[in-house]
């Protein structure tokens, strides 16, 4: 299952995540007050933020309310993006119920949201027990597929073979 859900980690959040493996974790008083000072505007207080300086801006990763949180600043402290992954319970109901009509038979599984400027994208991850599908959708606008995986089939035991 671990190797299913690698096929679908090429977003920003998964990409931020490898790179925070290899960062340097800074304090909150060392990263551009304005950016700490955005991120609690818009996420809260969540539990345990980490802050990771790159060559050229500053990450900040953390939880709240059963989302992970990853935002993404300049060394000025203007906010770039930000990204949540969270349980399908969480994607709002417009949103949930365009995927839903779409794809009646299969279940959500996990939600990624990618916000910035632009407005968000939701990337959701659907399955029927055959196959998995990453779906990108906008607010108002149609799901696309952008990956699909056909699941293998389970394998057939001897014993039930014997009994045909």
């Amino acid at each position: 299952m671990l190797s299913l859900l690698f096929f679908f980690a090429t977003s920003a959040f998964s990409q931020d995540l490898a790179k925070l493996a290899m960062l340097d974790r800074v304090r909150g008083n060392q990263v551009n007050v304005v950016a700490v000072r955005d991120f609690t505007r818009r996420f809260g207080n969540p539990d345990e933020v980490s802050w990771f300086k790159t060559e050229d801006s500053f990450l900040a990763y953390g939880w709240r309310d059963g989302k992970k949180i990853i935002a993404r600043y300049s060394r000025k402290g203007n906010w770039y993006y930000s990204t949540l992954v969270y349980p399908p319970s969480l994607l709002p109901k417009e949103v949930r119920d365009v995927i839903r009509r779409a794809w009646l038979d299969h279940t959500l599984t996990w939600v990624e949201e990618v916000s910035s400027r632009e407005g968000s994208i939701y990337f959701v991850q659907l399955t029927d027990g055959k196959e998995l599908l990453q779906v990108r959708c906008q607010q108002g606008g149609d799901p696309e597929v952008i990956k699909q995986l056909q699941l293998a089939k389970p394998k057939e035991s001897n014993s039930a073979r014997e009994g045909e």
